[in-house]
């Protein structure tokens, strides 16, 4: 046992790179909503990128150690602490057994990743450890749990103690973001105005979760009839338009088939901006080249 879950925060989880090849059977890709911090996380102690971490939202997490490892914690500023001391994040640190460790809530950022050498334990199902509630997949930590490393830490591991990432390979979780999109087939369901006003037309983020992100503006897309359409694939990174015309962006937890028009997709390597914007925060649609408002 590494740790024993005190107090278990807003929504604390385990995450690997997800669940892939099982999509036509319903089953989401999942893993980690910001899958750079995740990867980060364990290259700093030294695991492949697809170990599991903890995926720790909105912070309130509080766990004590039960016995020494190595951990770091990439993402979110999210006031950690270790015995009441700021927590170094994108560095390797050694903890103690009766270590503290707390979450207060974010500064900078909404998901913090903290990863342990060898990886965090947790039953493998469809070829991965992401927890997926919405289909009983596991569970969010609740207090009273405790978590396992697949392995005790050796001294290999303990050699890379200090270790941190370069301040120019961490991103800055800004409260304003741009976000590049791929054109869909749908592009023409929607007026030439609508197309025409998103390249500077201003978001905000009203709500987020696993599963997506609802934007919100005060001049909704318009669609030149209906926003339905017969149910087809969508991905991660899919922007949805509603009868609303309010833009919703699917994350790791998204549904496999959606049954709404689309504007297009977020390039993949944007997605971790809009897992780390907080409620409130600005977004920009920045629409790629190929698409033609005449």
């Amino acid at each position: 046992m590494l740790f024993h879950i005190e107090e278990a925060g807003v929504l604390t989880t385990v995450q690997d790179l997800g669940r892939h090849g099982y999509r036509h059977l319903g089953f989401p890709l999942s893993g980690a909503v910001d899958p750079l911090a995740h990867r980060y996380a364990n290259h700093i102690v030294g695991n492949p990128g697809s170990d599991a971490t903890l995926e720790i939202t909105m912070g309130g997490l509080k766990m004590e150690v039960l016995e020494p490892h190595l951990i770091a914690v990439t993402g979110a500023d999210l006031d950690a602490t270790i015995n009441q001391n700021p927590f170094p994040l994108w560095k390797a640190v050694k903890v103690q057994q009766g270590d503290q460790l707390r979450f207060r809530g974010p500064v900078h950022g909404i998901r913090s990743y903290l990863a342990v050498s060898g990886g965090i334990e947790h039953e493998m199902i469809l070829g991965s450890r992401s927890v997926y509630e919405r289909a009983g997949i596991g569970r969010a930590l609740k207090a009273g749990d405790f978590v396992f490393a697949c392995r005790p830490v050796d001294k290999q591991d303990l050699a890379r103690e200090g270790w941190q990432l370069a301040s120019s390979y961490r991103p800055f979780y800004n409260n304003e973001i741009t976000l590049r999109v791929i054109p869909g087939r749908h592009m023409e369901r929607f007026t030439l105005e609508s197309i025409a006003r998103l390249a500077t037309q201003e978001f905000t983020l009203a709500g987020s979760d696993r599963m997506g992100a609802k934007l919100h503006t005060g001049s909704p897309l318009k669609h030149k009839k209906s926003a339905d359409i017969l149910s087809e694939p969508v991905m991660p990174g899919t922007v949805q338009v509603a009868v609303d015309g309010q833009p919703m962006i699917l994350l790791a937890d998204a549904q496999t088939t959606g049954g709404y028009t689309s504007i297009g997709t977020v390039r993949e390597e944007d997605l971790w901006q809009v897992a780390q914007l907080k409620q409130g925060g600005t977004v920009y649609l920045k629409m790629e080249e190929g698409w033609s408002d005449t």
